[in-house]
């Protein structure tokens, strides 16, 4: 039997066409791919709504608030934050500093390590990708592998 003859085969070929509107129903995304697979999967995970994977938060991990801290000074100084113009540093100090209390509850905490784990991703990516002139990279990098355009018009030729 053939991979083309597996009806989740077909509805895989199919769904990705869908338009946005008709593939989500509420905030059950996969809502075409879940409806037709109705009976076949078990209810647990018809029923499953998605949710984000989160690193462990720091406080779980012995050790991890050192590297953090270190992570922190370098992307969330006053001077990254207000290079970037995308978050407002006063903002990030007090998250920063509500987080290292001490009688602070731990459901608190773990919503401010979620927090403060997405601001430090906008920072990382505006510094990798934005900030940083990706073409001239490439470039840089081709040229030190050797890599040229004529070398790679002789490979498209034969």
């Amino acid at each position: 039997m053939g991979v083309q003859n597996c009806p989740i085969w077909w509805v895989s070929r199919i769904v990705p066409r869908i338009v946005p509107s008709v593939r989500i129903s509420g905030t059950t995304e996969k809502y075409v791919l879940r409806e037709a697979m109705k009976g076949v999967l078990p209810d647990v995970l018809y029923k499953k709504q998605k949710f984000a994977f989160m690193a462990p938060p720091v406080e779980t991990v012995t050790g991890a608030w050192t590297w953090v801290q270190r992570v922190i000074e370098k992307f969330l100084s006053p001077k990254e934050v207000n290079l970037a113009g995308l978050l407002r540093y006063s903002e990030i100090d007090t998250l920063i500093e509500e987080y290292k209390l001490p009688a602070l509850h731990r459901s608190k905490k773990v919503q401010l390590d979620a927090m403060l784990n997405h601001i430090l991703g906008v920072q990382i990516l505006y510094k990798r990708f934005i900030e940083a002139d990706l073409p001239l990279l490439a470039q840089e990098k081709s040229s030190l592998l050797g890599w040229s355009l004529d070398r790679m018009d002789k490979y498209r030729k034969s």
